[in-house]
């Protein structure tokens, strides 16, 4: 079961932002309909949505996309907004409230991405600034272009980082790349229904990680070889039965160092990679998202 009550209270709040910033949260919107769902006329939901009332997927689904927005909102409210800002928002809006039912064109969940990026950045005290290629972050007085990518299937991995590559050159600012590649490991959008120990989960998604970064590995030097992106950030969104909390929002960031022959460059993608470990959300001031995401993994390439 899941705990609408929680979760109506983070859908009325990322409603709120959405339109205190002059945009109006459109009837029919992916974020409209998980509100509706959770926030029924009389102002007063059940506390639980079982699997078998109609609205359990996309009460799942509101689990993953209210946790990250509710997490982003926290953390924009404290940069200044560039005055195109209202475009992402409006954007952000956009998409089907499953991911499995969305067209290859997903621009909503492609601006929460990369809005959820620089609210890591943000909570890491790197100031983010909304520029190309993506965002631009300062570490130790070195200004990073992040260019950042979500991935929906395993066939477009390499053209979409190879991309990302490019719009860092094109910036001529030492980079990184960040990939959500949750779409791409999970295209049916699959649920982790038994219930596992923290260990257990973690040492599982670490290992796929892991085998899926050494896979790759060689490639991926390829790709990123003479290119100004030091390393590789990878996100990996699931929700899944936590054996006490029940239905949860988990992740797993694992960095990838492909600048290992270089050690100024090494260097400065492992300064990137602490400041961005240390921006990753744990918890937000709202309390519902209860030790997510679980600890980062790291690679050294």
């Amino acid at each position: 079961m899941i705990a609408r009550r929680n979760l109506s209270q983070l859908a009325a709040h990322v409603v709120e932002w959405i339109e205190n910033q002059g945009i109006v949260v459109a009837p029919g919107s992916r974020i409209d309909r998980m509100r509706a769902m959770l926030v029924p006329p009389d102002g007063a939901p059940a506390p639980f949505i079982s699997p078998s009332d109609k609205g359990f997927e996309l009460a799942l689904e509101a689990e993953r996309d209210l946790q990250m927005l509710g997490f982003t909102f926290e953390q924009l409210a404290n940069l200044t907004l560039a005055s195109d800002f209202q475009t992402h928002l409006r954007r952000l809006l956009k998409d089907a409230a499953l991911p499995q039912d969305d067209s290859e064109n997903t621009i909503g969940r492609d601006i929460q991405c990369e809005l959820y990026v620089a609210a890591i950045c943000m909570k890491a005290g790197t100031s983010p600034s909304f520029a190309e290629p993506d965002i631009r972050c300062i570490v130790d007085g070195l200004t990073f272009g992040v260019a950042i990518k979500r991935v929906k299937s395993l066939g477009t991995f390499e053209d979409r980082l190879r991309k990302a590559v490019k719009q860092i050159r094109r910036v001529n600012l030492p980079g990184i790349v960040v990939a959500d590649i949750s779409v791409m490991l999970n295209p049916t959008n699959e649920r982790l229904i038994q219930p596992v120990s923290d260990g257990v989960y973690r040492a599982a998604a670490d290992a796929m990680m892991r085998k899926f970064v050494d896979d790759q590995h060689e490639r991926l030097l390829e790709w990123f070889r003479g290119s100004l992106a030091r390393g590789l950030i990878l996100i990996d969104h699931h929700v899944r039965q936590h054996p006490v909390d029940g239905w949860e929002l988990d992740s797993m960031t694992f960095g990838v160092n492909l600048s290992p022959s270089n050690q100024r460059r090494s260097r400065e993608f492992e300064c990137f990679w602490r400041a961005f470990q240390k921006g990753l959300p744990i918890q937000t001031n709202f309390g519902w998202s209860s030790g997510w995401p679980r600890p980062a993994s790291s690679r050294r390439g």
